[in-house]
């Protein structure tokens, strides 16, 4: 019994101690917080304020905004696929002849750009791959290395024939133009107009427009055997006349190409690469009407006079074709140096050096895409990220002029 009355005892001492445990837990709160000071230690005793907790979905917005603020996207943009020109020598035809034995056509590429923004704003582009969609179709040309004279001129109504093995006869003098009939090497045909690249030809009871490099007159050319010169008619000094920062480079400098091998002998090209491909600079500005001494000065900058690993690997003497990502497994690779002296002229004549619809070479006319000026500044806009390069390009430009004699 007296068991029974102590088993009570402690379980009413118990409800007790739990009664004033909850009663004294509605009572503030107080909590000890250790704080170190430089003197001693002692123990704070202070009323918590009551809890606040964090707004989740504020937090979630923010980081929301924050993740959405930068973003990427992919976009793909066509464009022309140039054509590479393929050049041959011809000892039967004479020095300074230049003729097309196969006509160029431009194909198409599609570029796949990686674009970043900050909010709307384009903080950085870059070309990440291309597809080739529609193949362009290389030019074919002969140069003379003969000694005999240069043929004289085409008129209008001589009969001439047709150098190319297939040629295209077209509704407008263009080079995207309908094709009204497909002649093949050496058919005749009667000159009804001349232009500076196209010629309006008639064939049986056709009438239509092809391309002036691809006629030869049927006389038989001059057998004298006297060396053709390719002197040009200007001096060094009527040359530096007409050098400055803000020449124009859709102009041909009028050097010959005796004064293109003048200028591009040096020690400093120890694979001669510039020497032996001299005579292309001069091709160029017959063909695109583009300053020579730019481009050279350009291939030089970028191949560090041709013996740049790239420049041997790939005979790109420009760096065309590489971007950001991948730059020397994208560049594009050349047979010849010449192919990419070629190529680059008529990129620079084509998207850089002339305002938008000009006619430029074969019937085409300037897009202009990255036309500023005419200027080597101006090319620089677009064409290098180095501010400096048009200074450097330039500088090369004067040093290659001067060594004219």
């Amino acid at each position: 019994m007296k068991q029974k009355y102590i088993k009570v005892f402690i379980l009413l001492w118990m409800v007790a101690i739990l009664l004033l445990f909850l009663y004294s837990n509605k009572l503030t709160k107080e909590v000890s917080y250790a704080v170190e000071n430089q003197e001693t230690q002692k123990r704070n005793t202070y009323t918590e304020p009551n809890a606040i907790f964090p707004d989740v979905e504020t937090i979630i917005e923010q980081n929301t905004k924050e993740a959405t603020a930068r973003r990427q996207e992919i976009v793909k943009e066509e464009m022309d696929l140039e054509y590479i020109t393929k050049y041959q020598t011809n000892p039967d035809l004479p020095k300074d002849t230049i003729r097309v034995i196969q006509e160029g056509n431009v194909g198409s590429m599609q570029k796949i750009i990686q674009k970043e923004y900050i909010e709307d704003e384009l903080v950085k582009e870059e070309q990440i791959g291309t597809v080739v969609l529609k193949p362009a179709i290389p030019k074919m040309v002969e140069i003379g290395t003969g000694s005999r004279k240069k043929a004289q001129s085409i008129k209008v109504g001589d009969t001439v024939y047709v150098t190319s093995e297939l040629l295209s006869i077209r509704e407008k003098p263009e080079e995207t133009a309908e094709k009204i009939i497909t002649l093949s090497k050496n058919d005749a045909v009667t000159v009804i107009e001349l232009g500076d690249t196209f010629y309006q030809v008639a064939y049986q009871n056709f009438v239509g427009y092809a391309q002036k490099d691809c006629f030869t007159l049927e006389k038989e050319m001059d057998q004298e055997q006297e060396e053709y010169s390719w002197q040009g008619s200007k001096t060094a000094q009527e040359l530096l006349q007409n050098l400055s920062k803000d020449m124009p480079l859709n102009q041909p400098s009028g050097l010959s190409i005796e004064q293109f091998q003048e200028i591009l002998t040096d020690s400093r090209d120890t694979n001669n690469v510039f020497a032996e491909n001299a005579e292309y600079f001069y091709y160029i500005e017959q063909e695109y009407h583009i300053n020579g001494v730019f481009v050279a000065a350009v291939a030089i900058h970028e191949s560090g006079w041709g013996t740049s690993a790239l420049s041997q690997r790939t005979k790109n003497l420009f760096g065309y074709g590489a971007y950001d990502r991948n730059p020397g497994e994208n560049a594009y690779t050349f047979d010849t140096y010449a192919e990419s002296i070629d190529l680059l002229a008529r990129v620079f004549s084509k998207y850089y050096i002339n305002p938008k619809g000009t006619s430029i070479y074969g019937g085409e006319t300037a897009v202009a895409s990255h036309y500023y000026g005419s200027t080597v500044e101006a090319v620089n806009t677009d064409y290098a990220s180095d501010k400096g390069w048009a200074n450097k390009v330039y500088q090369i430009m004067s040093n290659l002029y001067h060594k004219l004699s």
